[in-house]
């Protein structure tokens, strides 16, 4: 039995982080390291990403609607436009548009509120970009 988070964690996540990385490196020419620090990850986890090591699932992604607001998301990504935890927010939409419009079914239903995104207070915001309280 594949729960929601499960597969969110293990396919759909990856692969949006994945093309997150490619657009912010071919199309707006920012650093391995610096798009690291935007998407609050290791640099090595994005050079992962960039060679498909991790992520490759480009099925998830394929979805003319979460490509457009992929799109959106590295904009503002890359005007430094994310505050307040907001890259949280942006991920859990992202995540719940693409599987809906994959139509995936699970064996246990989706909440609404799953307990990590429900947990918004205890991230904090470093340089306008939301990361786990350490």
């Amino acid at each position: 039995m594949r729960l929601f988070c499960e597969v969110v964690t293990k396919d759909v996540l990856p692969a949006l982080r994945s093309f997150i990385a490619e657009e912010l490196l071919y199309e707006y020419k920012l650093s391995q390291t610096e798009i690291a620090r935007r998407l609050g990850i290791s640099q090595p986890a994005v050079s992962q990403y960039l060679r498909r090591i991790r992520g490759s699932n480009k099925r998830m992604i394929s979805n003319e609607d979460v490509q457009k607001e992929i799109k959106r998301l590295c904009q503002r990504l890359y005007n430094n436009e994310m505050e307040n935890g907001q890259l949280v927010n942006e991920f859990c939409n992202l995540c719940n548009l693409v599987v809906d419009k994959l139509n995936m079914n699970f064996d246990y239903p989706k909440t609404d509120t799953c307990e990590v995104c429900g947990k918004k207070e205890e991230l904090i915001v470093k340089d306008k970009i939301a990361s786990p309280v350490q």
